[in-house]
């Protein structure tokens, strides 16, 4: 429920952004606004989930990147604003990672603990099954294990493991892309690497708003699916195939 929430909530970021930058009124532009830093404040102090907290910086450079094309500014002072931004970003979200009392910092603690310790912690089983993943990808890089696969060969590798957290079998390795890699091996890896390549080409192709919105989805879901498998999620892979296929009819020319 609260990745869930995290997902919706960072494209109620990317809508609302995308509709004040391409808003002429000025009263427009602040309502938009309004709602997105809601959002923000809504994903980064309410909700538990790490996901959208974890997306929120990518969205921040994304917002800037629109708005730098938005302003058509020179190269020169394009690429200076956009340094300076990233710069702050990055210098912020490791001030939130790098303090244990944020629901970000928790994450190095709790990997920790994990390693260390052997403790069983959210953050510590989501990286023993990236571990799980990537040596599944590495046995059969080819074709992988086949579709539907994840769980049984999760259960062989558990019971070869001597750590209790490498004990625990699992359908879901917490990330798309491996989930792919894993199954499909490396044609499975390209094409989930290739829908996302289209789906920005695709954004390139659209008028500024639609453009703008179509990035913006593409971040929130490329994003995301670093850290969960969006497609076996039912809200978040009915959203994001749903929105796939609303965008690409953008791209279909009118009968005359």
């Amino acid at each position: 429920m609260h990745i869930t929430q995290g997902m919706l909530f960072s494209l109620l970021i990317a809508i609302s952004t995308g509709l004040a930058l391409c808003s002429k009124r000025m009263s427009e532009r602040l309502i938009y606004l309004v709602i997105a830093c809601l959002s923000v404040l809504d994903i980064g102090w309410v909700m538990v989930a790490r996901t959208g907290k974890a997306t929120i910086p990518i969205l921040a450079i994304w917002i800037i990147l629109e708005f730098l094309r938005v302003a058509n500014i020179n190269r020169k002072k394009f690429y200076l604003f956009l340094g300076l931004s990233v710069a702050g970003i990055s210098v912020i979200t490791a001030i939130f990672i790098l303090n244990p009392e944020t629901r970000m910092g928790s994450i190095i603690q709790e990997v920790k603990q994990t390693h260390h310790n052997g403790s069983l912690t959210s953050e510590g089983e989501r990286v023993e099954f990236w571990k799980k993943g990537l040596i599944l990808f590495s046995t059969k890089p080819i074709l992988g294990y086949g579709t539907g696969s994840i769980l049984y060969e999760s259960t062989r590798l558990a019971k070869q493991s001597d750590t209790e957290v490498g004990r625990i079998p699992t359908y879901n390795l917490h990330n798309e892309y491996l989930m792919w890699a894993a199954q499909l091996g490396i044609f499975g890896l390209a094409g989930i690497v290739a829908l996302f390549y289209f789906w920005f080409r695709m954004s390139l192709k659209e008028n500024i708003i639609s453009g703008i919105q179509i990035r913006g989805h593409w971040v929130v879901f490329s994003t995301g699916c670093l850290f969960n498998p969006y497609l076996i999620d039912f809200t978040e892979g009915y959203s994001m195939v749903l929105l796939i296929g609303i965008f690409s009819t953008l791209l279909v020319k009118p009968i005359k």
